[in-house]
């Protein structure tokens, strides 16, 4: 009886370590995903800016930030 309290509570402590390291590496993947969203939409807001163009700046923006708004969601809803 004892020896399997034990290899349960051994089991109870594998399974927890396993669901936190999962919880670790899926905050690794949001981190990294946001971080190449808005890597993204910084180089192509300074393209804009570089090539002087007003108006398709403001266009492109929105849309990179659209698309990275688009990008967030969906890793939430993967992830979450």
């Amino acid at each position: 009886m004892n020896r399997a309290v034990c290899t349960t509570a051994a089991a109870l402590i594998c399974i927890g370590r396993v669901i936190q390291m999962t919880r670790t590496a899926m905050n690794v993947v949001k981190g990294v995903g946001a971080a190449v969203a808005i890597g993204a939409a910084v180089g192509l807001a300074g393209g804009y800016i570089s090539a002087n163009r007003r108006s398709p700046m403001k266009k492109g923006v929105r849309k990179a930030a659209r698309k990275m708004e688009h990008l967030m969601d969906g890793m939430t809803r993967m992830f979450g």
